[in-house]
């Protein structure tokens, strides 16, 4: 009954299962297209980030904060427990009227705990490069937005005047800036921006020791007098996720939006079925229906509505989740493997049936209130 009362009205019956399918397509969409993205940066950083703590200056410290040398990075490698340290520098750089990520770190250390996920290049071999100087690595982003290619020469401006340096090795890397990213080593760095600051310290922790331990003999050491933050890769990874998903949560809005105008559609529709319904309905409680099973026709209605948009609303997130990964990799020039938000589809029909089962409520309500001699003769 509940099934040929939908197909009395189609037209009705079709703009609610659109907007649920519409909110459903933007929750399986966004899940998709975010949470491939992040499992692919998580990979990323997961080959890269090979160290334990994170060293930083922290200009919020007690004292202040006070800015980090090479100096302090030896006094780091005294405090029982740190095996390996290396100095990195984070800036932002104008090349051809994009701002870039240059990165630099103590090539030195920087291999003993760190894989590129390289896209042209091997991994000795860049390593050698960089070692020796006078050569960068690029991002995909950036050899694709620029026309370069692995072995050819980029010009940068520094402070020190026009510096020509070798494309070592092309990698995959995912940044904010619009124009890629380039990592370089220390000592060319220092040469041509003659920069010697040092933004935070990379440290792997002799084997058997707890990072945690680690962590707070540094805290305890330096904390008070320069100011440092410690953390840990497991908090630094997280922070990257957080930050992925705050790009995201203006969608996340939109999305909510979209599921309660559904819901109010379908409250809608039910009520205007209902009241065009009352006679019939107040007739079929005269031949004996119980209010529970009016109910039950009603709820059916609403759930049979809430579970077709959902489905369909799935299957179109799906595809257009796909679609969106696949032009991200292409404008990235980076493969991003697209996974299937099961968990979201999951929930996307739980609240689907949800709200389209609490959406019926109101005109089951309504329905059910109204006396049988007064419904028969409602026109």
């Amino acid at each position: 009954m509940a099934i040929d009362n939908l197909r009395r009205a189609p037209g009705r019956t079709a703009a609610t299962i659109t907007g649920m399918m519409v909110a459903v397509t933007m929750m399986v969409t966004m899940s998709g297209v975010v949470g491939s993205i992040m499992i692919r940066t998580m990979d990323i950083l997961d080959k890269m980030i090979g160290w334990d703590l994170l060293v930083e200056a922290n200009v919020f410290g007690s004292s202040g904060g006070v800015p980090l040398t090479e100096n302090f990075g030896k006094k780091l490698a005294k405090i029982d427990g740190v095996d390996v340290v290396t100095a990195e520098t984070f800036n932002s750089i104008r090349f051809n009227g994009y701002n870039v990520q240059l990165t630099t770190l103590d090539m030195s250390n920087y291999f003993k705990w760190s894989r590129l996920d390289l896209k042209e290049g091997r991994q000795d071999q860049v390593c050698d490069d960089l070692k020796k100087g006078g050569s960068i690595i690029v991002n995909a982003e950036f050899a694709k937005k620029f026309g370069y290619k692995k072995g050819q020469k980029v010009t940068l401006n520094t402070p020190t005047g026009k510096v020509k340096l070798k494309i070592a090795g092309v990698f995959n890397y995912l940044t904010q800036e619009p124009g890629g990213a380039i990592f370089m080593g220390r000592s060319d760095y220092k040469k041509c921006w003659n920069d010697y600051s040092v933004d935070s310290f990379a440290i792997v922790v002799t084997k058997g020791q707890k990072a945690n331990a680690v962590a707070n003999k540094i805290q305890a050491s330096f904390a008070k007098n320069y100011g440092v933050k410690v953390r840990e890769a497991s908090e630094f990874k997280n922070s990257i996720r957080a930050l992925i998903d705050k790009e995201f949560s203006l969608t996340d809005m939109l999305i909510y939006i979209a599921i309660i105008v559904a819901s109010f559609g379908i409250i809608n529709s039910s009520l205007i079925t209902i009241l065009q319904r009352s006679r019939e309905l107040s007739v079929v409680r005269a031949l004996g229906a119980k209010r529970r099973q009016i109910r039950h026709i009603i709820l059916n209605e609403s759930v049979i509505m809430g579970l077709i948009g959902a489905a369909f609303g799935s299957i179109l997130g799906i595809s257009l989740g796909k679609l969106t990964v696949l032009g991200d990799g292409i404008i990235l020039d980076m493969s991003i493997k697209y996974y299937v938000p099961w968990i979201t589809i999951l929930g996307a029909f739980a609240i689907s049936l949800g709200m389209t089962a609490m959406g019926s409520l109101i005109p089951a309500r309504a329905a059910l209130k109204r006396e049988i001699v007064e419904g028969i003769s409602y026109e």
